[in-house]
């Protein structure tokens, strides 16, 4: 029997009240070898004693029941009622023959009654892997909560000394507030004296097994070593957990127990937009102090087109889920682990990872004095090993092409967005439709990888509808500047017909720069979700709002964030 009552229990299919409680799914004997009677004696049972009887229907062959099941799959319902799959109550042929090729004998008598399931992937699947996610969500807020906590009590413990600082102290000195990566553990290497391995200071042609060599060589003779490259793929990790492994084995080995540690960027579920933003200022701004990727802070930043390859590409630490085979198992390996904000300010990741890893490694949190030195250190070190700067495209990104056009690109994921926005109105078949239009875009991947907000195109000042000196002052702040102006955006509706959808923007603006530069450019801003038809061009999304063919929604306005950029779509 089951006792189904999701006001005990919750199931991930909700049974409703009429079919709450004790369902009587078979009558087996106390017998070794499996024995249980048919279903109508099972049936005929329950209800004599007051138990829920279970629904079943009969077919007569295999293929009967592989094509109801497979139509069934088709909605995941049956009658209308979700439902996760079947259980197939058979029989085992009368005659004992040899199985098929390759089929393995089953341990059942000629004749015998045994069971099979049939699952679907879709409701039940989905809703449990929700499941394990809201679980895992809650798991960790008692730690989100208590991360909250420790920076409000900093932002606290920091106002109260704001006073001390002279109003005077120039700007430049408080630039840490914008560097991170430099790539933090030059800091770490000073405040403890552990090895510090940077893959870019390895001058081999093939960098990855020369970088292992150099790790596995300070592991040999340093007690904390910093393995310090990207390892933005679950290859590199891989290689990393291989080594210690083969390094520490317990019979073959040359050292003892290895605890690895990662120190983790969190991108997960932040627009490519908002990351390629970050990464490209930070590099901006450290200037020529790289061993080959050297900017200049007056020039246009001109590694786009690398840094997009690298955002792309990243598998996130502990990114795949269970039941995906071997990759991403090294992940598991790593003893603990720890999650550091891309947003937030050098001096707060630092202290947050040593919040973590003293009390780890059992060590003394360093002083203030060796913080400040370490922090020193860091925000002007130079590299010792100078090499070549990598090729970039020949036409570098801050060109201005024919296709060019400068526009907002947005912090949301934007398909998400529509889908949460569908979600709070109320049902009808606007809604429904629109949800169908979102689902061919995501389904047949056509959604716009760069949502933006177009201002102003190239080709628009050539047709007279905007003037140079418009496009010059928008492309100077976008390409020119270290940090590009951040605008806020108001969402308030969507519209959609057979070929593109896309979101309406009601209002934008900037802080740093003139509405009337740009405001009076395009006559309906708006934001192309996707192409809803494989033929149709992004351009199409312009005539939404201006004729009749076209479905809309509207809703109070939403404030979305973006940043203004340079933009050539591909010839």
């Amino acid at each position: 029997m089951e006792l189904c009552d999701d006001d005990f229990e919750e199931h991930v299919l909700a049974y409703s009240p009429e079919r709450t409680g004790l369902h009587l799914h078979g009558l087996n004997s106390n017998t070794p070898e499996f024995s249980t009677r048919p279903i109508e004696q099972v049936n005929e049972f329950a209800e004599t004693w007051g138990l829920m009887p279970v629904r079943y229907l009969v077919f007569d062959t295999f293929e009967e029941v592989e094509a109801f099941a497979k139509k069934t799959a088709e909605t995941g319902s049956l009658d209308g009622e979700p439902i996760e799959g079947f259980v197939v109550r058979t029989s085992m042929p009368s005659r004992d023959g040899p199985p098929p090729n390759g089929v393995v004998k089953p341990p059942y008598s000629p004749g015998q009654t045994w069971f099979y399931k049939i699952k679907f992937d879709e409701p039940y699947l989905m809703y449990r892997d929700w499941r394990e996610l809201t679980r895992t969500m809650l798991r960790q807020k008692s730690d989100y909560d208590a991360l909250q906590l420790t920076l409000l009590e900093r932002q606290a413990s920091q106002l109260q000394v704001s006073d001390t600082i002279p109003s005077e102290t120039p700007p430049e000195e408080n630039s840490s507030q914008n560097l991170l990566s430099g790539t933090l553990c030059v800091a770490l290497a000073d405040l403890f004296g552990w090895a510090h391995i940077q893959s870019d200071d390895i001058k081999a042609k093939r960098t990855g097994p020369m970088f292992l060599k150099t790790l596995e060589q300070a592991l040999l003779k340093s007690d904390v070593v910093l393995a310090d490259r990207n390892n933005h793929l679950l290859k590199h990790r891989d290689e990393i957990v291989d080594m210690v492994r083969r390094l520490s084995d317990p019979v073959k080995g040359k050292i003892g127990r290895v605890r690895l540690v990662a120190l983790a960027w969190r991108v997960d579920g932040l627009p490519h937009s908002l990351v390629q933003q970050v990464c490209a200022s930070r590099m901006t701004q450290r200037a020529d102090r790289h061993q080959c990727l050297r900017t200049d802070p007056n020039e246009p930043f001109k590694y786009d087109a690398i840094l997009t390859r690298f955002i792309k590409e990243i598998q996130t630490f502990q990114s795949v889920q269970e039941g995906e085979g071997t990759a991403g198992a090294s992940d598991e390996q790593f003893d603990d682990h720890m999650w550091l904000d891309i947003e937030e300010s050098f001096e707060n990741v630092l202290d947050q990872t040593l919040e973590r890893l003293c009390p780890l490694l059992e060590l003394v949190k360093p002083s203030n004095e060796a913080k400040t030195h370490a922090i020193q250190k860091a925000l002007t070190y130079r590299p010792s090993v100078i090499k070549d700067t990598p090729k970039v495209d020949d036409v570098p990104s801050s060109a201005v092409l024919s296709s060019s056009y400068l526009g907002v690109f947005v912090h949301i994921d934007v398909p998400a967005f529509v889908m949460q926005k569908l979600d709070e109105l109320p049902p009808s078949d606007e809604t429904a439709s629109a949800r169908s239009a979102l689902k061919t875009i995501l389904t047949e991947k056509r959604a716009i990888s760069q949502p933006h907000l177009t201002l102003i195109h190239r080709q628009d000042v050539k047709r007279m509808l905007a003037t140079e000196e418009q496009w010059q002052l928008l492309y100077n702040s976008a390409a020119s500047k270290p940090e590009a102006p951040r605008f806020t955006m108001q969402v308030d509706g969507l519209a959609w017909n057979n070929s593109v959808m896309a979101l309406h923007v009601a209002h934008a603006f900037s802080d740093t720069l003139e509405e009337s530069s740009w405001s009076c450019i395009k006559k309906i801003l708006h934001i192309t979700v996707g192409l809803v038809s494989p033929n149709a061009r992004a351009i199409e999304a312009n005539n939404l709002w201006s004729g009749s063919s076209a479905q809309q929604l509207t809703w109070d306005p939403v404030s979305v964030s973006g940043h203004l950029a340079l933009h050539s779509n591909p010839k």
